[in-house]
């Protein structure tokens, strides 16, 4: 029988395992925080626009060795997502789940299970914050990773010397840069050109 004493002690072990590779078990939600959710009415979903509008690549602009593959409805969305995923990873955000609209339609068997998620979504390194990419240059919508923040010690959060950052501060950060107009186009515009000295992503 599977105990929940059981569990914790395996999710102990996995947790000391990773750590040991230089990673972290962070325990997430399986479902996509939405602006208005049935699951959990009380989780906030905080709409981050950009106060200047992301560049749009073209595809023709990027170096592919498949030509059909700059020519898919999935690369193009990629492309024009680029520079709000480079943003995240600027501030130690990392990839959680793509977005559904990434998943063509295929007859070849594959070992990634798709998802439901119809946003790409990013997560803190510390596990504390979750990031989803809308899509257009509509910006981001950050919430809090509640189910990590739980299992944390609380007492670790008030001190001054932890490591493990104040949600209101990784908010803050995302929100600032996306409302500075002089930051954030001289963001974009330090990617584009990048991208024109190299001809790639």
């Amino acid at each position: 029988m599977c105990t929940a004493r059981l569990i914790e002690n395996m999710l102990q072990g996995w947790a000391r395992q990773a750590e040991k590779c230089g990673l972290k078990l962070v325990e997430a939600p399986i479902n996509q925080a939405t602006v208005l959710s049935e699951d959990n009415p009380f989780q906030s979903v905080i709409h981050i626009p950009l106060s200047v509008a992301p560049p749009r690549l073209m595809a023709k602009s990027v170096s592919s060795s498949s030509e059909s593959l700059k020519e898919s409805a999935s690369f193009s969305s990629l492309t024009n997502e680029y520079c709000e995923r480079e943003l995240l990873k600027s501030l130690n955000y990392i990839l959680d789940l793509e977005s559904r609209r990434f998943f063509t339609e295929s007859t070849i068997a594959s070992s990634i299970i798709q998802t439901s998620y119809t946003n790409t979504q990013y997560i803190h390194r510390s596990g504390i914050s979750i990031v989803q990419i809308l899509p257009e240059g509509k910006g981001f919508l950050w919430t809090s990773n509640r189910l990590h923040l739980t299992s944390l010690n609380s007492a670790a959060l008030s001190r001054s010397t932890t490591s493990i950052p104040n949600p209101k501060v990784l908010l803050e950060e995302v929100r600032s840069l996306c409302k500075d107009e002089t930051r954030l186009r001289g963001f974009w515009n330090e990617l584009e050109d990048g991208i024109q000295n190299t001809g790639r992503l």
